[in-house]
């Protein structure tokens, strides 16, 4: 008798590359090991007879173990309104972090964005689209310059494109003369920036999927070297609120109308604003009427000055029913049911220094007693107070740096009569609040409170609108720091938007419903060897092609055909024919996929016995 050596063919089947004919990339578990025993694969042991009439067996022996790797192409997905990008600069001199946030999971890991250069980061803005899977990160450095570079949610979360320089010559000054904003309907952006030429305000669009139409915007108002500027875009609309401030402390302002900066004011909204070095105004829209609010305050008095734009008209004056002196503001962003704007200001004053909560009525100022407060002693550059829209019930929510407990939250509300009311303190273990920032959520009746601190820390708390108390806002921080090492302690390094476009749909590669053992001999019919399942999340997608890996070496020599079914085995590739290594590239593929998920086969149809390589 001839004995030929028995041989076991364990098929470690991997199914790794899917290309996708309309959407990006989608989720492939990326840590997903499925242990499957025993699948269809030709093994062979074969008893010979002396006999010439001899007689082949074919016959199973295994106890194979099958491992499927689903190997991820894209992260999570981060949720529309409720999840979002956190990006801000650590230690790493000249590449900004980001982090993606979920409202149920909280934060993700630290990633890093494309570097900016070798410089220290000292500014950074972010900003989502309204229309697309995509955010642009601006960055001012140390050096003066700004950069821009537009990321998209693949590669591993966020895949963040080369910096674009917007300007090398920023100005010495070294505060945040640059802004971005999306236009709300089209989704192209506006970046405004200032430069070391006196009373040059710039803006350069994204639009087309590149950075073009950079041009001067004519000022006659001011004649200062631009110091700050702000943006906001108006809902369902492609206006963009501009303000800015000059080193004469002049305040100006415009209405971008999605093709040019028009609607200058008609005059300064004040030519003595604040002298300290610190964002002087802020720009905001009536949620109803959609008329654009910019208010700063008057050097050394209580006094709001404002400028209204209502159609093509502005109306700019003063308003005296505030209390205190500041320097420092913060606007709400827009109230989606009424024209109401809180404010909350704090001052600049090195003992004592004072803080106002206050709201334009849409009609005039109104001071909000209950919300004055006296906050941290102040220094440059320090945002001491944020507020933001919460809910019908609480239209607004504010926060300060208190002057004596520096890490706790310190809060108070507005509701929708416009009464201020002060807040029970929610106690923190940090370092003093430096910049305090505040984002509403746009579909939750919720806000998020982020702190950078005196020790360079940066801490996150949610508040989600229900009655408040001294233990209300949750610590989102996991009981330490977000980040220990932020880049500066004197400028704000951090910001934050919430996901506006809808996700992309995702296309996800399942284990599928295995099929059983069988034993089967050489010549035999096609037989599955595998099975995978795909799912999208929304619409439908085409699978066009499919990469499957065999294993151990030579595997593939027992193999005739290989092919990729649907259920009813009718073949979604074009068959690979007596393949020539353990990597079967199949393409051709027009694989349907839909919401419901869908089981696919990997079928094997072994070699005729006398294609086979004679056993040694």
């Amino acid at each position: 008798m001839i004995r030929k050596t028995l041989k076991f063919f364990a098929v470690y089947t991997i199914i790794f590359g899917i290309s996708f004919s309309n959407i990006p990339f989608s989720v492939l578990s990326s840590a997903l090991d499925s242990y499957i025993t025993g699948h269809n694969i030709v093994d062979t042991a074969w008893h010979l007879s002396k006999n010439e009439n001899v007689v082949d067996t074919f016959t199973t022996h295994r106890n194979l173990v099958e491992k499927i790797k689903i190997h991820e192409a894209q992260a999570a997905i981060i949720a529309q309104y409720t999840g979002g990008l956190l990006v801000y600069a650590d230690d790493t001199v000249g590449t900004p972090k980001y982090k993606t946030f979920d409202d149920t999971t909280g934060f993700g890991v630290e990633q890093s964005a494309s570097s900016v250069g070798a410089s220290a980061i000292n500014w950074v803005r972010v900003a989502a689209s309204p229309t697309t899977d995509q955010w642009i990160i601006a960055t001012r450095d140390a050096a003066n310059v700004i950069k821009a570079q537009v990321c998209t949610g693949v590669d591993g979360g966020v895949s963040c494109g080369a910096p674009t320089t917007i300007t090398a010559t920023a100005g010495t000054h070294g505060f945040r003369n640059f802004d971005v904003a999306y236009e709300q309907t089209s989704g192209d952006a506006l970046l405004v920036y200032g430069t070391a030429t006196a009373d040059e305000l710039r803006k350069i669009e994204w639009t087309g999927g590149a950075w073009t139409l950079d041009a001067a915007i004519t000022t006659t108002r001011t004649t200062g070297t631009v110091e700050w500027v702000e943006l906001t875009s108006r809902s369902a609309s492609n206006q963009v609120g501009i303000a800015y401030s000059d080193t004469n402390d002049d305040v100006s302002a415009y209405r971008w109308d999605g093709t040019t900066a028009a609607n200058e004011a008609t005059a300064a909204i004040t030519a003595t604003a604040p002298t300290g070095d610190v964002r002087k105004m802020d720009v905001s829209f009536e949620g109803t009427s959609g008329d654009m609010f910019v208010a700063t305050y008057l050097t050394g008095a209580g006094t709001l000055a404002y400028g209204t734009l209502v159609g093509t008209t502005w109306t700019i004056a003063t308003a005296t029913g505030v209390d205190n002196l500041c320097q420092y503001l913060d606007l709400q962003e827009p109230n989606p049911s009424d024209d109401d704007i809180a404010i909350s200001c704090t001052g600049a004053a090195a003992t004592s220094n004072p803080s106002e909560g206050s709201e334009w009525s849409g009609s005039g100022s109104v001071d909000g007693a209950a919300a004055d407060d006296v906050v941290q002693n102040w220094a440059a550059n320090y945002q001491l107070s944020a507020v933001a829209y919460v809910s019908a019930t609480y239209y607004a929510a504010g926060v300060i740096s208190n002057g004596t407990a520096t890490d706790d939250i310190d809060w108070w509300t507005m509701n929708s009569a416009g009464t201020m009311t002060d807040q029970a303190v929610n106690v923190r273990t940090r370092g003093a609040a430096r910049f305090i920032d505040l984002f509403d959520y746009p579909s939750l009746d919720k806000t998020l409170l982020l702190t950078a601190d005196a020790n360079s820390d940066l801490w996150a708390d949610t508040w989600d609108g229900t009655t408040p108390s001294a233990t209300i806002w949750v610590d989102r921080t996991s009981g330490g720091a977000l980040e220990a090492a932020l880049s500066i302690a004197t400028k704000d390094v951090v910001d934050f938007a919430f996901r506006l476009s809808p996700p992309p749909a995702n296309t996800t590669l399942g284990n599928g419903t295995n099929p059983g053992n069988t034993t089967i001999a050489p010549g035999a019919a096609a037989t599955d060897l595998d099975n995978f399942s795909l799912v999208t999340s929304a619409g439908a997608d085409t699978v066009t092609a499919v990469t499957v890996t065999l294993g151990p070496a030579g595997a593939f020599n027992n193999i005739g055909q290989a092919d990729i079914t649907n259920g009813a085995n009718t073949a979604q590739c074009t068959a690979i024919t007596n393949p020539a290594s353990n990597t079967l590239s199949f393409t051709g593929c027009s694989i349907p996929v839909s919401t419901t998920a869908t089981d696919f086969k990997v079928r094997i149809t072994p070699k005729t016995h006398a294609n086979m390589a004679v056993p040694p």
